[in-house]
């Protein structure tokens, strides 16, 4: 055992080493071609979900706000596809968080839909419903493009269904507005969607990263092995969006993520979803080239006191402190193994986590090689064990067959 535990460990310093060694000589690889989203300048101020800090989210109201009022450069959607094959907005399977209906979109038709009040439970102080009975209902997705179709903004639209149906319905529907490649970032929320998008479309279309590119984004990065991750696997990933509030121990502001997705790959990092000032001013001066915020209105006076756009709406009161909290804060992991991983993150140190990435795997090979060997010794031996009786058996007939015949008693 002793032996065994000596040989585990000697593999994975020398496998270690030589990951380190070739991620500082192998450069990084994209997976596409050029940049079809372009902005004329960063950092982004994306409106998350429309803005549903302000207004109802993922509603058309909401988007009007944010774009015309605070200059946002990105809205942010979500859509999903209705029994009747139109894409509506909205964020959750159920409709029973933001409406006064408990009902999946996949099971009602446009028309149903539309006979909802998207703007039940918004609410700013937790007591009141300014938007009950106002009309405010599901946004399609043809009313957004048709709305901010060639105007200087972008649209980011994530995916939430997991069907390949709703993918080539989505590209059916992109395919009607010419250009539409430079105003739209996709993001399929599923990885095996995501892939099927990528691979029906090739680089025609930006897309951000799912679930799963964003873990191992993070995990690589943490790692300090991003460079050789996107050598061998190349980054398909135009914008990132990642968690302003970082794991313990995963840090997605980290020098090692900008050096090599943001710096050599150029695929901007935005960082959501970020509602007070305090944690929009740090993450401009950490570099970051997109704040995604519920609250838009917010963003724009930060904007605006750094001076990092030209904003030219005026203030009295000069922010000098960025410190106006927010009821809604900033996004957390939630999912099962996201917690395992940031109690991994935060109780390890980030050497012993690479160390044991490596010599589990390495143990486990050791071992699957050591049965082969000990099978093929088996096989083998029990093979040759049988052939050499047979040869002594084929030996033996043969001597009998020319042995001289003994004469009998009555010769």
């Amino acid at each position: 055992m002793m032996g065994f535990c000596k040989t585990v460990l000697i593999i994975t310093a020398i496998l270690y080493i030589s990951l380190f060694a070739l991620n500082a000589i192998i450069p990084p690889r994209n997976a596409y071609s050029k940049h079809r989203v372009v902005y004329d300048e960063y950092p982004v101020l994306v409106a998350h979900r429309g803005g549903r800090g302000i207004y109802p989210e993922n509603t058309l109201e909401a988007m009007r706000i944010s774009y015309n009022r605070y200059h946002v450069d990105l809205l942010e959607c979500d859509i999903q596809m209705s029994k009747d094959g139109h894409f509506v907005l909205l964020h959750d399977f159920w409709t029973n968080r933001t409406t006064n209906v408990n009902a999946q979109v996949q099971d009602l038709t446009l028309a149903e839909l539309k006979k909802i009040d998207v703007g039940y439970y918004f609410t700013e102080d937790g007591v009141t419903f300014p938007m009950r009975g106002k009309n405010i209902t599901f946004t399609t997705l043809e009313e957004m493009l048709d709305e901010f179709y060639q105007k200087p903004v972008k649209m980011s639209i994530e995916l939430k269904d997991k069907k390949t149906e709703s993918v080539d319905r989505l590209v059916e529907i992109l395919s009607k507005y010419k250009d539409i490649n430079k105003q739209v970032c996709i993001d399929c929320s599923n990885h095996p969607m995501q892939k099927y998008f990528r691979s029906k479309v090739g680089d025609f279309y930006c897309t951000e990263n799912d679930e799963i590119e964003g873990i191992m984004m993070g995990l690589f990065g943490v790692l300090k092995l991003s460079r050789l991750y996107y050598f061998i696997q190349p980054n398909p990933v135009e914008y990132y969006f990642a968690p302003y509030k970082s794991m313990r121990g995963f840090d997605f502001l980290a020098d090692e993520l900008y050096k090599v997705l943001q710096n050599e790959l150029d695929s901007p990092f935005m960082y959501f979803t970020v509602n007070n000032e305090l944690e929009m001013a740090r993450a401009i001066a950490l570099n970051a080239k997109g704040i995604i915020t519920d609250r838009p209105d917010i963003a724009f006076k930060v904007f605006n006191a750094l001076k990092v756009r030209n904003i030219t709406e005026s203030y009295e009161k000069k922010y000098e402190h960025f410190n106006v909290p927010s009821k809604r804060t900033s996004w957390e992991f939630s999912t099962w193994y996201m917690k395992c991983l940031e109690w991994i993150g935060g109780n390890l140190p980030i050497v012993a986590i690479l160390g044991i990435m490596i010599s589990i795997p390495v143990g486990l090979l050791l071992i699957i090689f050591k049965v082969v060997i000990t099978v093929v010794c088996f096989v083998g031996g029990a093979f040759t064990s049988k052939k050499r009786q047979s040869l002594t058996q084929a030996n033996n007939n043969h001597r009998r067959a020319y042995a001289p015949k003994q004469k009998t008693k009555s010769e």
